[in-house]
């Protein structure tokens, strides 16, 4: 797990993904090792950037907690497979991080400002 600023972020998001800017969370799947044989699996790493959350919530701590959560649990269901390229997609995902955050759908989606 790691928490940095726009710019570490931003050189993540170019190095792995080709995009330039920032972005809010990014997450990184671990290849499995080959013949490992543990029953434990290692999802991988998850970057948030917390400028990014302070700037979306304009300072208000409490919102900034409810967006780290939000972003953590949005990276985790990453790592799990899940993607939102389409509307469904979006939904589907929405749905799962409400039900594991306890909030409201309406709650649960990040919305970018």
């Amino acid at each position: 797990m790691l928490f940095c600023d726009d710019e570490s972020i931003a050189d993540l998001n170019r190095t792995w993904r080709g995009k330039r800017g920032p972005t809010d969370v990014l997450a990184f799947e671990y290849e499995p090792v080959p013949g490992s044989g543990t029953k434990w699996r290692l999802l991988g790493d998850i970057a948030i950037s917390l400028e990014t959350a302070e700037r979306r919530c304009e300072g208000n701590r409490k919102a900034i907690q409810h967006e780290v959560r939000l972003l953590f649990c949005h990276g985790v269901l990453h790592l799990l497979g899940y993607r939102h390229d389409t509307v469904k997609d979006c939904r589907t995902m929405a749905e799962i991080q409400a039900r594991y955050l306890g909030v409201g759908p309406e709650d649960a989606w990040i919305v970018k400002h």
